[in-house]
């Protein structure tokens, strides 16, 4: 066993999830970008490319599956953001409490690279939602409108603290109610 097997240098596992972070940014970034130009049989290429083979398949069949039993919950939270990715002058942002790595790579096997911009998905895992959100309004400054959207108790407080509108998400009701709120007047 070599010492970094068991106290490993602080600066190195730092400089090592440095690297990942960048690879990972990268990876995400070429899917972003097909993903932006429209070119869907670009994007699925990429995907296989970044996937084992036979993955993309499987993956494509189970995400449609986990869709239809769920009610259409992933279509409904796609066309969510398709509506407020197409607003002028608006930008989604993620806060999650999953680390940042896994969560990019959620971002891209579920398909919503053209919604999320790599820089603006934030892990509040170690510093909460709440410091998630003042770096956001920190980043996009007091005369944005924010929107928190969500299922969790701490990311509505967090919301409400600040002064954003929060959206409760538990059930495809909710999502439907959402969307029809984003078409009235979010």
């Amino acid at each position: 066993m070599t010492n970094f097997d068991n106290n490993p240098d602080p600066e190195d596992v730092e400089r090592n999830l440095a690297y990942r972070l960048r690879h990972v940014k990268e990876l995400y970034n070429s899917v972003r970008a097909l993903h932006m130009s429209g070119d869907s049989k670009q994007v699925l290429q990429r995907m296989r490319e970044l996937l084992p083979v036979g993955a993309m398949r499987d993956w494509r069949q189970t995400y449609e599956l986990i869709d239809q039993l769920s009610g259409n919950w992933m279509t409904l939270a796609d066309l969510i953001l398709s509506t407020t990715t197409a607003r002028k002058n608006s930008v989604n942002v993620m806060v999650t409490s999953s680390q940042l790595i896994p969560a990019m790579s959620k971002v891209m096997l579920y398909s919503l690279t053209n919604h999320f911009a790599a820089d603006s998905i934030y892990a509040s895992r170690v510093v909460g939602k709440e410091e998630c959100f003042r770096k956001i309004k920190a980043r996009y400054g007091n005369a944005a409108v924010y929107h928190v959207i969500g299922d969790s108790a701490e990311e509505m407080v967090a919301g409400k603290k600040l002064g954003w509108d929060t959206h409760l998400v538990r059930s495809v009701a909710h999502l439907k109610q959402l969307l029809v709120n984003i078409h009235g007047h979010i």
